[in-house]
């Protein structure tokens, strides 16, 4: 089955703005494989969110559970404050939510860092 890209009735090339999806599942009406498609596009969404919050995961090689556990939900804390100034920025700024962020990763942790910095 192919359907386009983005959902879109705009499409610029029928051939070349469609996304091939092979599957075993059995539908009765394309609607219903419609929809099992777009489920799997919405997980790719998520992985590509857990490959964002790893920029923002510490390193360590401590065997121990604990500051693994820490640093992995930090920095998932971290991706989330980061993905929420980016939409307030972008509804400020009356631009669409959807795309690439509008304040850069390296932005947002110069910010953050200059933020919990030590004060003397």
């Amino acid at each position: 089955m192919a359907i386009g890209k983005w959902d879109r009735a705009d499409l610029e090339d029928e051939v070349t703005d469609r996304v091939v999806f092979a599957t075993n599942h059995q539908g009765d009406n394309p609607a219903d494989l419609r929809r099992f498609i777009n489920s799997y596009r919405d997980r790719w969404i998520i992985e590509n969110g857990f490959k964002e919050a790893k920029k923002f995961l510490a390193e360590t090689r401590s065997s121990n559970h604990r500051p693994r556990l820490f640093y992995f939900l930090f920095a998932i804390l971290l991706f989330n404050t980061w993905m929420l100034v980016d939409r307030l920025a972008k509804k400020r700024l009356g631009m669409e939510f959807t795309g690439e962020p509008h304040i850069q990763f390296e932005m947002f942790v110069a910010a953050v860092a200059n933020f919990v910095r030590p004060v003397d």
